[in-house]
């Protein structure tokens, strides 16, 4: 699926959103997504050159990290 600027940015809202309630250091990400912080940086502002698999993986990964915490995802506009 190809995003619109505003869905980028909206997608990119909820995934900081959803990093910041997970309370993970980015390193702690970076470590266990094998991503460098410059990849992780780009996923999450979602910009034209974000790979669409990272996106996801990240998203899936948050969303997983958050309910080990005993509390919930926010929710996502787009899949």
């Amino acid at each position: 699926m190809s995003l619109n600027t505003a869905e980028r940015r909206t997608t990119s809202a909820e995934l900081m959103a959803n990093f910041e309630l997970s309370g993970l250091a980015p390193k702690v990400v970076q470590k266990d997504l094998g991503l460098s912080r410059a990849q992780l940086d780009r996923t999450l502002d979602l910009g034209p050159t974000s790979l669409p698999a990272a996106v996801q993986t990240l998203r899936g990964y948050l969303d997983a990290q958050i309910r080990s915490q005993g509390k919930e995802p926010l929710p996502y506009t787009l899949l």
